[in-house]
């Protein structure tokens, strides 16, 4: 519960004048740092104002009139999902990177959109639809995505190293629950940093070879959720 626990150090550090607080500032401060490595931001833009948005499978909220919406979230691998009166719902993963803002485009589909359909030669023999080009942009987009999963499993590293200095320092003469949360957060973020940079690599090489491989001369059928790339290379 890191977000209701940020809100609740919030209120309690804003009570200057209790003695309490006074006499455990500066175990509140602590644990309000290790809470805010916890959180981070999403802002979501659609073509769909007002729409609902949910974050993990809670309600946040609605998107303002001009589409967008912000929201503090707990960090992580998490779904994001929007709702819209008479639309089928649209829901994203994302990895939201803790003390990062993070921002998603999700779009509904036009209601008078066709669906794809299967592209077919033309009489001259040749291709109806996209060719090479198209399969070098899959290729580009997926050797991207290899990128900046890269970057987030350095980020992560980062973290778990900053978080491991925290837990030692807390530990010299006895570990608190400061020190035990940040040793049990250093070792997710180890974790996760590892996942990201090998998820990264790969899907970074596989890009690379699509690119590569990319025919002359391409056929592409499409189809809901399918395509099917063949040609000469």
């Amino acid at each position: 519960m890191w977000f209701e626990a940020e809100e609740d150090l919030a209120r309690a550090l804003a009570a200057e004048g209790d003695t309490w607080i006074k006499r455990n500032r500066e175990t509140l401060e602590r644990a309000a740092r290790l809470v805010a490595t916890k959180l981070g931001w999403v802002t979501v833009r659609s073509n769909v104002p007002s729409a609902t948005l949910l974050v993990g499978g809670r309600q946040l909220g609605t998107l303002a009139s001009h589409g967008l919406g912000r929201a503090r979230v707990v960090a992580g691998q998490t779904t994001i999902e929007l709702r819209a009166d008479g639309r089928a719902p649209l829901s994203k993963s994302v990895l939201l990177v803790p003390e990062t803002e993070t921002t998603v485009t999700m779009n509904f589909p036009d209601r008078d959109a066709v669906p794809a359909s299967r592209v077919v030669l033309s009489p001259n023999g040749r291709e109806a639809g996209s060719s090479s080009s198209t399969q070098r942009t899959v290729g580009w987009a997926m050797t991207g995505s290899g990128v900046v999963a890269i970057g987030i499993g350095v980020a992560f590293g980062a973290r778990a190293i900053a978080l491991k200095s925290e837990r030692d320092t807390d530990c010299r003469a006895g570990c608190s629950q400061v020190g035990v949360d940040a040793d049990r957060s250093g070792r997710t973020s180890g974790l996760v940093s590892t996942i990201a940079v090998l998820s990264g690599v790969a899907v970074g090489g596989i890009g690379a070879i699509v690119v590569l491989s990319a025919p002359k001369r391409a056929r592409i059928a499409a189809g809901v959720g399918t395509v099917a790339i063949s040609g000469s290379f």
